[in-house]
């Protein structure tokens, strides 16, 4: 979108202070975005385009893949990748187990969120989406989960939407991405017995047969723990 109004140009910040850098600049035009669905929607979010973008020299080899996805715009196959590594840090083959989760190292973490985080311009990444878990209340339960899912785009009227029907362009709601990191989501209703509730928030499996409910560690306890 051209930034006019009334066919008169709005000037970068830059054009005035040449000394502001890429990412001040860059800030401050998202946050200047004449359509107000597209500016940042708490300060949260804004503050997180102030962070400086990782060099190229520090991204460790094992995601130089995932950079160039996301470089790329290539959102849906990111994501893919970014559960591949994570898979493989882990040391598993499908999905995180409770000793994964707590044993996640936080240098790992780091270098995902920190690529998600620059090429998203601060929308995406683990960071992001533990700051509006915190804003949800921060809590491990079940209707902190659905309100974190109900920000960030998981959910569509009340119900937890299928892995197909979530958005993969800039465009989705901050946090929306990733989405694949820990769980298939594919494959939610067959993982673990009969049935089970998960998020990055809050993990339930259940056996209505047997009335029996086991709650495990949610990622975000991690993310803390890392400081991310």
């Amino acid at each position: 979108m051209d930034r006019k109004i009334d066919d008169v140009e709005l000037v970068p910040p830059k054009q005035f202070v040449p000394s502001l850098s890429d990412t001040v600049n860059k800030a401050v035009l998202k946050g200047m975005e004449l359509n107000p669905k597209n500016r940042p929607q708490t300060m949260g979010e804004w503050l997180s385009l102030l962070q400086p973008p990782i060099p190229t020299t520090t991204v460790s080899p094992r995601y130089q893949k995932l950079q160039q996805f996301l470089a790329a715009g290539k959102w849906r196959e990111a994501d893919a990748e970014t559960k591949r590594v994570m898979l493989q840090v882990a040391g598993r083959e499908e999905w995180l187990d409770e000793d994964s989760i707590n044993q996640f190292p936080c240098e790992d973490l780091r270098q995902i969120d920190g690529i998600w985080v620059q090429y998203s311009n601060g929308r995406f990444g683990f960071s992001v989406q533990k700051r509006i878990w915190q804003e949800c209340g921060g809590k491990e339960d079940y209707e902190t989960a659905c309100r974190v899912a109900d920000r960030v785009g998981w959910t569509k009227e009340g119900s937890w939407i299928d892995y197909d029907e979530c958005t993969f362009t800039s465009k989705a709601p901050p946090g929306h991405l990733p989405l694949r990191s820990l769980f298939s989501w594919d494959d939610r209703y067959t993982w673990y017995g009969p049935g089970h509730y998960q998020s990055i928030f809050h993990i339930v499996l259940y056996d209505y047969c047997d009335e029996w409910a086991l709650s495990l560690p949610s990622f975000a306890s991690r993310l803390v723990n890392c400081n991310l």
